[in-house]
């Protein structure tokens, strides 16, 4: 544990001697809001996505515009994430810096995170562990917002969407202020009846759906004071409702489960820019509830407690460091848990990323969890990024990363009555990653080539299993070695007021189970992950409008460690499309949007038994304004 804690402090020391050798002019420190996490991911993959402006689910929102595959239990229901081949509790979600995965299950439903709130997602693919903490095996998506503007004058959004089987969903941003304070202010409404029509071969017949409506609801204020130059206040808080009806099986006429969600985010940030660095210090507060209805009521709370400090330094040119820690106190309440159930978990973290020369790149992550009175698995990673050759209109970059991640246990691992486990160990994985990016850009057209590698070994994966009392019971036992492939082409042509854009992308991924309770689960993907997945988006605009093409391959899954074919879901293939057109007047931007998706009107299915919508429009108008003053 020293010589652990020893690595971090002397990252930070070799860095000071580094800085020591070098006879660069060091730069005056930089802006108040330090430098993104993403500036020491050197050799991982990471996209953003900028979609903030409709009113929609985050699960919607990435799964049209990345290849990350979502396990929907019906139409706009819960919605848990496989990235890479890892399960729904090896994604970490962050807000604020903030592990916002639920305490109890290790895992988001991302069909309540509404995109609305939020102005960019960050997806880091692969081992993340080593810069955001547990949970970063598959990857990461951070909930971003906007760097606050201190300035005269405001700007507001209105948006407004009416379409198939009774959705109506409305929208409000505001934001504006002067030169010392800010104030930001997000409103959001959703429902929808779900009573689609359907033909399961189950059932063998056309039905309406029934039982499955949902209603989503949720505000964000945000409060800035800037101090001085250097220093800052921010104050921002979320609150989110959602109610829906749980969409019972193709075969299950009676059902009528309901599940009420409140979730409430408060968190005061600190922001201080001094020679010694950018600090951002943030208290938190996240308290979630869940009330489970059907023929008994069951409720669940939590309250989570935070406290994070990140100091960020360029140190010169060609160094950047980072260092920090958070502590976290977890507080659990339901009728399968102790009465005075709390957990609590510390980090320390370290990173520095070095520039060698004008082509290479190298990072090193190294960070220490601790729960209860036990530590995770130390977490380090080493990334580099190497510009291959590069001209004015080619670039061609190799990266490449090797890392280890690990997964906390559950407060329902540890402490569900009466099977809880509190001896479980943390679930642990290694990975190495390797991949190309080619560049090309000519006078009209702009080409993007991306291609990844990577391999995950995961040990003492934590599964549930009858006990001798026949119980189920969590133990650490399973281990699921990944191999996967990705590749991304992105390409845009633009002459005069026209465009043309496509995007391209598609991945392998073999999730394998290596270890299980007995012989028949070896060798056998695992369960919702599909081997094969492919998207393919293309678009052409003109003189503000603009028509796209979205299509989605996802290949058969199957639904249990049997690996039975029979039993599997069918390989689908989904086309969406969209046209809308934009009007600029002065400050003004009118957008109107019209949109069909399941163009086809295919039956298919995401979770077993559960049936998605067929054709569907919607029609969306919104409308920004912005008088903002620099």
């Amino acid at each position: 544990m020293v010589l652990r804690l020893g690595m971090l402090f002397t990252l930070v020391l070799c860095a000071a001697h580094l800085l020591a050798q070098s006879d660069t002019t060091v730069l005056a420190p930089v802006e108040i809001y330090g430098i993104r996490i993403t500036t020491y991911a050197v050799g991982a993959k990471v996209n953003t996505l900028s979609q903030g402006n409709t009113v929609q689910t985050l699960a919607a929102s990435l799964a049209a515009e990345s290849s990350l595959y979502f396990k929907n239990y019906g139409s706009e229901q819960l919605s848990t994430i496989s990235f890479r081949g890892t399960t729904a509790s090896q994604t970490a979600v962050l807000w604020n810096g903030i592990n916002v995965n639920a305490p109890t299950l290790g895992q988001t439903d991302f069909s309540i995170v509404p995109m609305f709130l939020f102005d960019e997602v960050l997806i880091q693919y692969g081992a993340g562990s080593a810069l955001v903490g547990t949970d970063a095996i598959g990857g990461s998506v951070s909930l971003k917002n906007e760097n606050v503007i201190f300035s005269r004058g405001f700007n507001a959004l209105f948006h407004q969407q009416v379409g198939s089987f009774g959705r109506i969903a409305s929208g409000i941003k505001f934001n504006g202020g002067n030169h010392k304070w800010n104030f930001s202010t997000s409103l959001y409404g959703f429902k929808i009846k779900n009573d689609f029509p359907y033909n399961s071969p189950a059932v063998g017949y056309i039905r309406r759906q029934e039982n499955a409506a949902v209603k989503n609801e949720g505000v964000r204020q945000q409060i800035a004071y800037k101090i001085s130059e250097t220093q800052q206040v921010l104050l921002e808080g979320i609150y989110a409702h959602n109610f829906r009806h749980n969409q019972p099986t193709v075969t299950n006429f009676g059902a009528n489960e309901t599940l009420d969600n409140k979730q409430v985010r408060l968190a005061l940030h600190y922001d201080l820019a001094s020679d010694l660095g950018v600090m951002r210090a943030t208290v938190a507060h996240i308290r979630d509830e869940q009330e489970y209805t059907d023929d008994a009521n069951s409720l669940v709370s939590t309250n989570q407690w935070s406290a994070l400090i990140n100091v960020d330094k360029q140190l010169s040119r060609q160094i950047n460091i980072r260092w920090g820690g958070s502590a976290n106190r977890y507080e659990a309440f339901g009728d399968n848990y102790p009465s005075d159930l709390v957990e609590s978990r510390y980090d320390v973290y370290s990173s520095i990323r070095y520039s060698i020369n004008s082509f290479w790149l190298l990072s090193i992550n190294l960070r220490q969890a601790f729960y209860d009175v036990r530590y995770a698995p130390f977490a380090p990673s080493l990334g580099t990024e190497l510009k291959l050759f590069e001209t004015k209109l080619n670039k061609l970059t190799w990266r490449g990363q090797a890392a280890r991640a690990f997964r906390i246990p559950t407060l329902n691992d540890r402490y569900w009555l009466p099977v809880g486990n509190q001896n479980l160990k943390a679930e642990d994985a290694w990975q190495i990653e390797t991949g190309i990016n080619w560049k090309k850009q000519t006078k009209y057209t702009k080409v993007d080539v991306e291609l990844s590698y990577y391999k995950t070994q995961t040990t003492n994966m934590i599964v549930w299993l009858p006990n001798e009392n026949s119980n189920w019971a969590p133990i650490n036992l399973q281990e699921v070695n990944i191999n996967g492939l990705e590749s991304n082409l992105t390409a845009n042509t633009q002459q005069g007021k026209g465009q043309l854009n496509a995007k391209l992308s598609y991945s392998f991924t073999k999730s394998i189970n290596e270890r299980g309770i007995d012989g028949s689960s070896i060798g056998k993907q695992l369960p919702y992950v599909p081997i094969h997945s492919g998207r393919l988006m293309l678009s052409a605009s003109h003189s503000g409008w603009t028509i796209m093409l979205r299509n989605n391959y996802t290949s058969m899954r199957f639904i249990s460690l049997e690996n039975s074919e029979r039993q599997a879901l069918d390989a689908y293939f989904l086309m969406d499309a969209e046209l809308f057109k934009e009007w600029h007047w002065n400050k003004v931007l009118l957008t109107s949007r019209v949109q069909v998706n399941n163009f086809s009107n295919l039956y298919y299915e995401n979770f077993a038994k559960h049936a998605m919508p067929g054709r569907n429009f919607s029609m969306s108008i919104s409308i920004q304004v912005n008088n903002q003053l620099k």
